[in-house]
Order: C-alpha cells, then sequence, then structure tokens
C-alpha cells in the first residue's frame, strides 16, 4: 500500500508515494504455521516431555512448577 512520503506534496504524482512492505505480517502467519506443524509431528510422535507445558494445550508455566511440587 502506498504512503505519502510528506503530507504537504501532490497526491497526484507518483514519485511522492513510498511502498509499505507486509512482510512483519508475513512473517507473523508464516511462524504461527510452522509452530503448529512442528508441535503437531512433536505430539504425534510422542516426543513432547512430560512437563513440557509451554506448547501444550491448556497448560501454562504455573502448571508445570504445580506439577514439580506434586511430584517431587
Amino acid at each position: 500500500m502506498p504512503v505519502l512520503k510528506k503530507q504537504d506534496t501532490d497526491r497526484d504524482e507518483p514519485k511522492n508515494y513510498q511502498p509499505i512492505s507486509n512482510l512483519t505480517f508475513i512473517s507473523k502467519v508464516l511462524k504461527h504455521i510452522v509452530v503448529e506443524q512442528v508441535i503437531q509431528h512433536l505430539e504425534e510422535a510422542d516426543l513432547m516431555l512430560k512437563f513440557q507445558s509451554t506448547y501444550h494445550k491448556h497448560h501454562c508455566a504455573e502448571s508445570t512448577h504445580v506439577g514439580f511440587v506434586r511430584h517431587s
């Protein structure tokens, strides 16, 4: 999406516009897709640690600490 370089320039002149990249958005979407695929592979191959709660659905860091206290 082109954006004016300066607000006081002629809006009808194409050289007064600069392109805006959407790479940040695209990289976030790509990261989300890759993370989901890696997590799915780790779960299907049973490679996730029992107390690894960072990427387990419905878990948080606190659940890891509670699990260690109960099992130690």
